[in-house]
């Protein structure tokens, strides 16, 4: 934490993705779990499928998550996550220790045709130290059907991610208020009601144990304006009512 300055303006991001910096992997909580498991994956295997629901928060854990977490475990490897798919691009050559992600990946079928990608990719695949992440919508996980001539592989590692478990979105909650009070002076810090906590969660399940958490963001974000702006020092549940 030595890196942060100052805590940001609010703990909790509302519809922002979190993005690959210092200060938002910092407050990036609940996902711990499926960040380990991804790094794995890509460790382990030449390719690898992310997908998931729409709104899933598959960016935000790839650029908070996983990306900080490779530069810890493979620290001299080359780490480029490519998202742009609207213009014309190339995909980078290396000759050492590579991790490519291809982030929104359904996108790049709106704007390209595949061909000069399947043309590029298995001989990138074929080095030996590459490793390449796929992220997509579930969606449209069947346009992947076309890299299959070339890349008889492209299924064999799939991972799905999923909405956040109760567990992981109350740390998602509590983590971020957390951090956010150990950066800043004790009679500054926030406190937050256990009943919050409780209809929060209840509120933004998209089914049972299941929660949304760009809704989580976002009514938490909500609820710490208001109380801020109110000059309250706890996050109540008389707040979201």
């Amino acid at each position: 934490m030595s890196t942060v300055v100052a805590p940001p303006v609010s703990p909790y991001r509302g519809l922002a993705p979190f993005e690959d910096s210092d200060l938002d992997a910092l407050f990036f909580f609940g996902r711990e779990h499926e960040t380990e498991v991804i790094v794995a994956n890509l460790l382990a295997s030449k390719l690898t499928v992310l997908y998931g629901p729409s709104g899933v928060g598959k960016s935000s854990l790839l650029r908070a998550g996983v990306v900080r977490r490779l530069r810890e475990v493979a620290p001299d490897a080359e780490i480029t996550v490519l998202d742009e798919w609207a213009g014309e691009f190339s995909l980078p050559s290396h000759d050492d220790e590579a991790f490519l992600i291809l982030d929104q990946f359904e996108e790049y079928f709106l704007y390209h045709d595949e061909r000069p990608l399947l043309d590029q990719l298995p001989a990138l695949l074929e080095l030996p130290r590459v490793h390449v992440l796929f992220a997509l919508r579930e969606d449209a996980l069947a346009r992947l059907d076309a890299f299959q001539a070339r890349i008889p592989t492209v299924f064999a590692n799939r991972l799905r991610l999923d909405h956040l478990d109760e567990a992981a979105a109350r740390a998602a909650i509590l983590g971020p208020l957390d951090r956010w009070n150990a950066l800043v002076p004790l009679d500054e810090r926030v406190l937050i009601e256990p009943a919050l906590v409780a209809a929060v969660l209840a509120d933004v399940a998209a089914a049972p144990d299941r929660i949304e958490a760009p809704y989580l963001q976002l009514v938490m974000e909500r609820i710490w304006d208001e109380e801020r702006e109110a000059g309250s020092s706890t996050l109540r549940a008389q707040t979201l009512r």
